[in-house]
């Protein structure tokens, strides 16, 4: 793996976390067309009219669109380096987001969501410095055995968590519990792809072996459950401004522990550790829109 090849991969991670993010809150400024749809179909005769254009229909089937294309950057990204690399680029995401809900949603800005956006990229940097450089690594090398060991224990210590505090009237330790779960879910979804896309004979855009489309068509499911657990857990009166940076936390560095363990040559250095801690700091202080990310997060 060259140092190009770790610029190019952390670069379809910056597309594909602004596609996912931008993709959310467009959804949730064209969120009007849902509620036109369901009052339509549930009580075709008393709803009350709403200002529905073609333009407002656009935006969210735009947000649609992207939301659902971070599929096909990590499927690039994995072309070139592992996992991680995609991952680690999460925060930047949640930056444009926050600039497109003040200037288009016309959401407040407060201080912390500055301070909170710089410390995000500060981490994103370090986490960038590390990408760069990183020994030569590829996935085609990793032990597939411990990657499932990890899985499950993870998968397991979540589950046991979650049915421990299930009835908890505390949302914070929901939103923790959710949050891990989900966020290990969603984060299982490119290590798989990556797994799978580089089993065989030659690493591609696609799987080249039996065994690789198994890994492959398994990080669907996990795609789908992170989205199902999210639903359930702000059913469960889940606190956005906990689930959230839960989520990313885990979403950034279950793939790195996953590589650590399993990956030969994949090592943890200080840049690493600074990343990771500056930009979790970061997600938690930009949680002052607390309630907007719940809604997206839903959509």
């Amino acid at each position: 793996m060259l140092i190009e090849d770790s610029i190019i991969a952390m670069l379809f991670g910056i597309i594909g976390t602004i596609s996912f993010h931008l993709g959310k809150g467009m959804q949730k400024h064209g969120i009007e067309v849902l509620h036109y749809l369901k009052r339509k179909i549930l009580k075709k005769n008393s709803y009350p009219s709403i200002n529905l254009t073609a333009r407002e229909v656009i935006i969210y089937l735009t947000g649609v669109f992207l939301s659902n294309s971070v599929a096909v950057w990590i499927m690039a990204a994995n072309m070139f380096a592992p996992a991680s690399y995609f991952t680690s680029m999460f925060g930047i995401g949640l930056i444009v987001l926050l600039v497109y809900s003040v200037k288009v949603l016309g959401e407040p800005l407060k201080g912390k969501d500055v301070a909170g956006a710089c410390v995000l990229i500060i981490g994103t940097f370090l986490l960038g410095i590390d990408g760069i450089y990183r020994g030569e690594l590829s996935m085609s090398n990793i032990d597939i055995k411990t990657v499932c060991i990890i899985v499950v224990v993870f998968l397991i210590m979540a589950t046991i968590f979650i049915i421990a505090t299930y009835d908890d009237k505390h949302h914070v330790i929901i939103g923790i519990g959710f949050g891990m779960l989900a966020g290990g879910s969603a984060s299982l979804d490119p290590v798989f792809k990556g797994v799978g896309q580089n089993l065989g004979t030659k690493g591609g855009f696609i799987p080249s072996s039996p065994e690789g489309w198994v890994m492959f068509l398994i990080s669907f499911i996990f795609a789908t459950a992170a989205f199902t657990i999210v639903q359930f857990a702000f059913m469960k009166k889940a606190r956005a401004s906990i689930l959230v940076p839960i989520f990313s936390g885990v979403y950034i560095s279950l793939p790195i522990l996953i590589q650590l363990i399993s990956l030969p040559g994949f090592i943890v250095t200080i840049f690493t550790v600074s990343g990771l801690v500056f930009v979790v700091s970061g997600i938690i202080m930009m949680q002052s829109i607390g309630k907007s990310e719940e809604e997206i997060f839903k959509s």
